[in-house]
């Protein structure tokens, strides 16, 4: 195992895994439990017979709430904090992580050919849940799903992939949906277009905001010809969303 890569288990691993990668780490271990599991019946006996094997100062806990829409955000809020009152010893592990997400599953039920706006919760409800942590002298790590669902994607052979630009804004995330690769969704024509229309929203941060914003104004005035394939538009879209929420947080405290 890589020195710098911290191994991510949860309370559902099998005894095997979890003891295979006990016996490896270097630097902790995260142990992840979904918000679900925190608030069932079972999860005290099964928390601790996990976190007993380990050193809490070498663990990160990730609190996972996984999907939060609009009209979620104070229930999962509260949730978060009878949650709380399950965890002992909270104070102990190394960092406490809380993880959201609000991006959609896909994004097929959504026009084509323009922008449009989709509500971005993750930092509404990390503000919100963040005051629970903070009754308690705790202070917590924001985390999100970047400009993707929370779920595994699993690519099914002849699945039609479409062009799409994936953009962290405010308090949304926007987005614009474009043809498939069939429908020559990657023609740098119908990128081209697709770019401009970022770049002359009032969305568009600016080409120096990020890497990823460059590379859209760049496409956009034909400086750079190359379109770009799924991945190129999944990395992208994570740059901008990475630098975005690196700035917005540093802007909190």
């Amino acid at each position: 195992m890589p020195r710098d890569v911290i191994p991510v288990i949860k309370l559902a691993d099998n005894s095997d895994r979890i003891e295979n990668v006990i016996t490896r780490v270097q630097k902790g271990i995260a142990v992840r439990i979904y918000l679900d599991e925190i608030l069932d019946d079972s999860f005290q006996k099964l928390f601790t017979d996990l976190t007993s094997r380990l050193n809490l100062q070498e663990i990160d806990l990730i609190i996972d709430v996984q999907f939060v829409s609009a009209g979620e955000i104070n229930i999962k809020s509260a949730l978060i904090k009878e949650a709380l009152n399950r965890i002992n010893n909270m104070s102990e592990f190394r960092t406490i992580i809380v993880a959201s997400n609000s991006f959609p599953e896909n994004l097929s039920t959504y026009d084509k050919y323009r922008l449009v706006t989709i509500p971005r919760n993750e930092s509404k409800f990390f503000n919100k849940a963040k005051q629970h942590f903070e009754e308690k002298g705790i202070k917590i790590v924001y985390s999100d799903y970047g400009v993707n669902h929370w779920t595994y994607f699993e690519y099914v052979p002849g699945m039609q992939v479409t062009f799409n630009i994936r953009y962290t804004y405010y308090d949304n995330f926007v987005i614009y949906r474009g043809d498939s690769i069939k429908r020559g969704g990657f023609n740098f024509a119908k990128v081209q277009e697709a770019c401009n229309e970022l770049v002359n929203s009032s969305y568009f941060l600016g080409k120096d905001f990020s890497w990823a914003d460059q590379e859209i104004y760049d496409k956009a005035h034909g400086i750079v010809n190359k379109p770009g394939n799924p991945t190129t538009w999944r990395a992208l879209g994570t740059n901008h969303h990475i630098v975005f929420i690196l700035n917005y947080l540093s802007n909190q405290f």
